[in-house]
């Protein structure tokens, strides 16, 4: 095999790397969007006095397979990072136990603060411009 094809095969792999982050960061901001609708839809039914289990459970959902691709990401990125996985702590059981908010009236309360710190997080990894 000559010599040149190594190196262009190495490009090749590096271009296919490069593509298949760009579509990863697609993704993780494509799940921010739908996270922000959800949120947002479920703020306005609390503002009107009514209760949509669906939209919780989805809210829920969500925020927890955000979650599980930040926190990895977070681990990391150096001082500012570790301040707000520390932050993330009492939100991983969700992880683990997803109906916790469901079960637990105070945690289903943190829903507006996880999702100020999903945003924090995304922020801080440079995927959004919030």
């Amino acid at each position: 095999m000559p010599e040149d094809y190594e190196s262009v095969e190495g490009v090749e792999t590096e271009i296919g790397r490069a593509g298949e982050s760009e579509q990863y960061r697609n993704m993780l901001i494509r799940y921010l969007d739908e996270l922000t609708m959800l949120y947002e839809n479920l703020q306005a039914k609390v503002l009107r006095g009514r209760h949509d289990e669906d939209l919780i459970n989805a809210t829920i959902s969500k925020m927890v397979s955000l979650m599980s691709h930040l926190l990895p990401k977070l681990e990391g990125g150096g001082e500012e990072a570790f301040k707000i996985l520390e932050e993330f702590s009492p939100y991983k059981e969700w992880m683990t136990n997803i109906s916790k908010p469901k079960t637990d009236h105070r945690e289903s309360n943190r829903i507006p603060a996880l999702y100020n710190l999903i945003i924090r997080a995304y922020n801080l990894l440079g995927l959004t411009t919030y």
